[in-house]
């Protein structure tokens, strides 16, 4: 998302991919917490997210032990994303079945 933001205002892509999305995490350590604080604790301008794009989807798994399963309403609900939630993958460490999604969307 915050490679979208710095987009050129007219730039148009085809969609955008989120695998394991987070707006807040779980579960971190103390040197994980201050990692991601600047990420956390940074405003999105999600109209401009918007406007690059209307295809968006996202990819969960029902046991993330770092992202929690409510993310994929925020992104549904700030930029509309398209949710796929898999079963029993943890945080998608080179998962297979990804990888062929991913291929997939790009064709």
């Amino acid at each position: 998302m915050r490679y979208l933001e710095k987009l050129p205002k007219n730039k148009i892509i085809g969609g955008c991919v989120f695998v394991a999305g987070w707006f807040n995490l779980i579960n971190l350590s103390k040197e994980e917490t201050q990692i991601a604080h600047p990420w956390i604790n940074t405003n999105i301008d999600f109209e401009r997210i918007r406007r690059h794009t209307n295809n968006f989807l996202c990819i969960f798994s029902d046991d993330d032990p770092s992202v929690h399963l409510s993310e994929s309403e925020i992104f549904k609900d700030k930029i509309g994303a398209k949710i796929i939630i898999k079963k029993n993958e943890k945080h998608f460490n080179d998962t297979k079945e990804i990888k062929e999604i991913i291929g997939f969307i790009g064709k």
